[in-house]
This record gives C-alpha cells, sequence and structure tokens, in this order.
C-alpha cells in the first residue's frame, strides 16, 4: 500500500452499535411505535385546536344523547365521548404526554441516584459499601402501593386539595422505589471495572480517586445504565398508571390513562361507550410493547454480559 492510498477508517464502537440497531428489524418496529406516541404526544395541542375539543372541555349537548350515554362517534369525536361528555381521544393523547413525562423524568431521576449510589459503594466499598446496600435493602423492603397511599395521605390539604402538586409526587414516589435497582446495577458493573489493569495502573499511579471514577470507571457503566433506564421507563409509566388508577396520581381533570379507566369502571358507562375503557388501555398496552421492544434490542446489543 503506497502512501497516498486511503484506507477505509473502521466503525468505532458506537457507530457499529448503530448500523446493528438499524438492521435490526425489531429494534425498528419497536422504535416505529415508541416514535409515533412521542409525535402524537407532542402535536395533542394542534390535534385538539383542529377539532375544538380541548382535554377538560364537555360537550354534553351533542356528546350525551337523552338517556345520559355518551356518543359512541361522530360530531368530531373520532372515539366518542366520556361520561362528562369529553372527547375521549383527544384525552388519551394529553394523557401519553402525561405518562411519558412522568415516567421519563421519574427513571431519569431514579438512574441519576441509582448510578451515584453504586458507585461510591462498588469504588469505595468498605464502610460506604455496607451502609449503602442496607439502605438499599431497607428500600426494598416497603410496599410501594402502601407507601404510596400513605404520603397521598398526608398530601391532602383541608378542602380537597394538595400541599404538593399530585404530578410532583408521582415522581418522587416512582424514583423512590426505582433507584435501588440502578444502584445494584452499577454497583456490579463499578466492582468488575476496579478489577481491570487500565484501572489498577491508574490507582498506581496515584490518580485521585474522583478522576479515576469519573474518566475511567463511569464511561464503562454507561452501555448497562442505558440499556436498564430503557428497561426501567415502561415499567414506571405502568406505575403511574397504577397510582393515578388508586387516586395517588394524576387527579380529574387533567387526563391520564390509569384516571380514565378508573373513571370508565367507576362510571359502569363503558358496557354502551366500550372505547372510554378500551381506548386508554389500548393506549398503555402499546406503550408498554413499544418501549419494551426497543429496550429488549437494546439490551441485545449493549449488555456487556451478551455474548457476540
Amino acid at each position: 500500500m503506497t502512501a497516498d492510498t486511503i484506507s477505509p477508517s473502521r466503525p468505532t464502537g458506537t457507530a457499529l452499535v448503530l448500523r446493528h440497531l438499524r438492521r435490526d428489524r425489531t429494534f425498528v418496529a419497536g422504535a416505529v411505535i415508541v416514535a409515533l406516541l412521542v409525535a402524537l404526544a407532542l402535536l395533542a395541542p394542534v390535534i385538539a385546536a383542529v377539532v375544538g375539543h380541548g382535554p377538560d372541555a364537555q360537550f354534553p349537548d351533542i356528546a350525551i344523547d337523552e338517556s345520559g350515554i355518551p356518543i359512541t362517534g361522530g360530531h368530531g369525536f373520532l372515539l366518542g365521548a366520556d361520561a362528562l361528555g369529553r372527547d375521549v381521544f383527544i384525552r388519551v393523547l394529553y394523557g401519553a404526554r402525561v405518562s411519558l413525562v412522568i415516567g421519563v423524568v421519574s427513571t431519569t431521576a431514579a438512574m441519576l441516584i441509582g448510578v451515584a449510589v453504586g458507585l461510591v459503594a462498588g469504588y469505595w466499598r468498605g464502610w460506604a459499601d455496607a451502609v449503602l446496600s442496607e439502605v438499599t435493602n431497607v428500600t426494598l423492603a416497603f410496599p410501594m402501593l402502601l407507601t404510596a397511599l400513605s404520603i397521598a395521605a398526608l398530601n391532602r390539604a383541608p378542602g380537597g386539595s394538595t400541599y404538593v402538586s399530585p404530578p410532583v409526587v408521582v415522581v418522587v414516589i416512582i424514583s423512590l422505589f426505582s433507584w435501588t435497582y440502578f444502584a445494584r446495577v452499577v454497583r456490579g458493573v463499578v466492582i468488575d471495572v476496579t478489577n481491570a489493569n487500565y484501572v489498577k495502573a491508574a490507582i498506581g499511579a496515584g490518580s485521585p480517586s474522583s478522576w479515576i471514577v469519573l474518566r475511567e470507571i463511569l464511561p464503562n457503566t454507561a452501555p448497562s445504565v442505558i440499556v436498564y433506564w430503557a428497561v426501567q421507563l415502561p415499567t414506571n409509566i405502568m406505575a403511574e398508571a397504577t397510582l393515578s388508577y388508586l387516586g395517588v396520581g394524576i387527579r380529574t381533570p387533567q387526563a391520564s390513562w390509569g384516571l380514565m379507566i378508573s373513571e370508565a369502571q367507576t362510571s359502569g358507562l363503558y358496557v354502551a361507550q366500550p372505547m372510554m375503557l378500551i381506548a386508554p388501555c389500548l393506549a398503555l398496552f402499546v406503550t408498554v410493547l413499544g418501549f419494551n421492544i426497543v429496550s429488549t434490542r437494546l439490551r441485545a446489543h449493549l449488555d456487556p454480559d451478551k455474548k457476540g
């Protein structure tokens, strides 16, 4: 090979992973589902403006018949109306905004807490590891639903209002019960990476511990953290729907899939207007399915424990 010959550059690790993901039809299908959901959630205000139905707007004159049964379609109501004459389709779109925002924020907050705890416990070990491990075990011992109900009761103010906004309470509750899994995953990765030769060389060279953790160890935890973030996200979306269904999370009139399911079952009108129940259930199912597909394929390509 002469000096003038240009050799093709070899793809980096990130480029190689992206190439495999683009060729993975299952991952692409999941990514399309997620992208469509995100697009519909972002466009919810635009769609509401086009049809002229806000998420909280009630149209009893045209959306509820003479017998008090909500319509199943027509008059611009694609999926019919609910018991109060609100547009089910628009509320489902706004429910997607709530679920995605709370899911992403709570999962990211849990990730940050868990990564910090895992780094400290895995690198410094000793008493720090013992204390943080016990804190993790104590947190895991608390039942999430009972704790959430207790927090919701303490958050009630006189007159039916709340001291803290319900979405904030939901994010805090989900984060408090999610960080432990990140901490355990990161701790295990840090212990393995600490035994690597390049980390031992940095320690032998007298490099500061903070520099070693941030420059040598933290980047190596990224694949596992990314995979677990994607795995935990649909679980937290389900958690938000569960809390809202039980009356702990989002409160009426704000739209939430869990709250919509609860309202449909409470009214009993879903027998005559099935989309009151089917629409939020189907939206929740498709969302969790899409994110589960993406997270499963990400794990297949990024998880360092996977071979080949």
